[in-house]
């Protein structure tokens, strides 16, 4: 037998709060006790700056706070009054395996790791804002600056790799772990291919500002390498780190017009040391040989030590394009099957590599070392 259930009225109670009348006397007052803070307050800091300081009721610390924030007074921050001469410093987002672990580590005091709010989708490297603040959290993350690094290299992620939107990627990188949504364009390989590639994409937000609650937006620039093979691993390897795999045009042309070999006119003023049997100590497949030594006994217990270096300063000179292109490397990069040199080819391998039985400029170092290791 059916039963029939009274329906329950829901009532809604609606009120209306009066907040009491602050006068202009009362909002200077409270300007200034909060300019003279040295760092930014929170709204509810505040309130009760101005109940103990100003002996103000709760009621009216409260109207006084939102009379405040409607006139935009130190504006800048959901709920906190900005102060002007607060110190301000920058720090790096820190990526890790999980995002949950990115932290921001300060540039003035690298010691300082400050955690990152997990529901921004940032990536390591992003310079973030930090201003100090009264109350328990003495610095905080308080904004985001524009965002230098826009390409990364990038994979399919395994898992839901394809949406509506685009192809979800994320960084190759494995602190890096940021999911984001690649558009699908024009020219893009197959999804087969690029299941099996590292390929290099842009972001598209200006990052300013942190994206909140989702994934960022990217398009596919370019594929790098095939990521199961170990030459292509190694083009991902350059791409990731950035490094300069290509000399610039000029760089060339001034490697090109060096001599073949060192020259009579280069040798003047320099001391001829071609008759001491120096030796290279270098892999069996090197090919570029930086440094070689020579050492004889003088006495019982001296030694006498030469080591010589290539003299690169000779050929390459401040401000050239050679010195321009090796300043963007700093130094060769080695792969177990291939090299990025610091100087093109002519030199890396030729004139500034002390090559078995040709004549080199070098610098060297001439050393008594006595038995203990001491000159």
């Amino acid at each position: 037998m059916a039963t029939k259930r009274k329906a329950k009225k829901s009532s809604r109670v609606s009120s209306v709060i009066e907040m009491p009348e602050i006068s202009p006397e009362q909002l200077e007052k409270a300007k200034k006790l909060i300019l003279g803070q040295s760092a930014d307050v929170p709204y509810h800091i505040a309130k009760r700056y101005l109940m103990e300081t100003l002996e103000m009721s709760k009621a009216e610390a409260n109207a006084t706070v939102v009379k405040l924030h409607e006139e935009g007074f130190l504006a800048g921050e959901k709920n906190i009054f900005r102060l002007p001469n607060a110190k301000v410093q920058y720090g790096i987002v820190r990526g890790a395996r999980f995002r949950e672990d990115f932290t921001v580590v300060c540039q003035d005091d690298p010691e300082t790791e400050i955690p990152l709010n997990p529901h921004w989708t940032v990536l390591p490297g992003d310079v973030m804002e930090i201003r100090p603040s009264v109350g328990r959290q003495t610095l905080r993350i308080a904004g985001m600056m524009p965002r230098v690094q826009k390409r990364w290299v990038c994979k399919l992620a395994d898992d839901g790799w394809n949406n509506r939107k685009g192809l979800i990627v994320l960084p190759v990188n494995a602190f890096a772990p940021v999911h984001m949504v690649m558009e699908r364009a024009e020219g893009m390989p197959p999804v087969d291919v690029l299941q099996k590639s590292a390929f290099e994409v842009e972001l598209l937000e200006d990052g300013e500002t942190p994206t909140v609650h989702g994934d960022l937006k990217c398009r596919f620039v370019k594929t790098i390498g095939n990521r199961f093979d170990p030459l292509g691993e190694i083009a991902i390897a350059a791409a990731e780190y950035d490094l300069p795999v290509e000399f610039s045009p000029e760089a060339l042309q001034e490697a090109e017009a060096l001599p073949d070999e060192v020259d009579g006119k280069s040798m003047r003023g320099r001391v001829d040391l071609r008759d001491l049997p120096f030796v290279t100590i270098d892999g069996e497949d090197a090919r570029d040989f930086d440094d070689a030594v020579y050492c004889i006994r003088e006495s019982d217990n001296e030694w006498r030590l030469l080591v010589a270096i290539a003299d690169v300063s000779h050929y390459v000179r401040p401000k050239t394009p050679l010195d321009m292109d090796a300043q963007r490397r700093g130094t060769s990069v080695y792969f177990p099957a291939s090299v990025v040199p610091m100087l093109p080819k002519k030199l890396s391998n030729g004139l500034c590599s002390l090559n078995p039985m040709v004549d080199r400029l070098t610098l060297v170092c001439d050393a008594l070392v006595n038995a203990a290791g001491e000159t």
